[in-house]
């Protein structure tokens, strides 16, 4: 019977947590992620982390919201305490393009695979 007593009571109690001891999931926030060996002491990693230079990037498909994005960041990022330079830059951005075959017409045509990537190739580098 106290068996099945203490799990019910625990269903019963969690209703009345308050709201506040779970953290809202819709908040501002970001993760920074370290790697180092295992044997690192903590003074090498206080050590790294105050000579680490830190990296943002901004993905998305639409080249204008990477460019707003990236004309806003520096302006926000100077007034950030221990921010000493800041860079932006749209580079490795390449155009791309997705094509969904349906091989069965494209066949009847005399098209394949590779006729279609270089042909969208050859058009999109133009």
């Amino acid at each position: 019977m106290l068996a099945l007593i203490l799990p019910v009571t625990g269903f019963l109690v969690t209703g009345s947590i308050p709201k506040q001891f779970f953290p809202p999931a819709e908040r501002d926030q970001f993760q920074i992620e370290l790697e180092l060996s295992s044997s690192a002491s903590l003074k090498q990693t206080k050590s790294v982390v105050e000579t680490a230079t830190a990296r943002i990037r901004f993905y998305d498909p639409n080249l204008d919201t990477l460019r707003e994005l990236g004309s806003q960041a520096p302006s926000q990022l100077v007034q950030v305490p221990n921010v000493t330079h800041t860079r932006t830059s749209l580079e490795g951005v390449l155009p791309k393009l997705a094509l969904d075959l349906d091989e069965e017409p494209a066949q009847l045509t005399g098209l394949d695979h590779t006729w279609i990537a270089q042909s969208s190739e050859r058009l999109m580098y133009k």
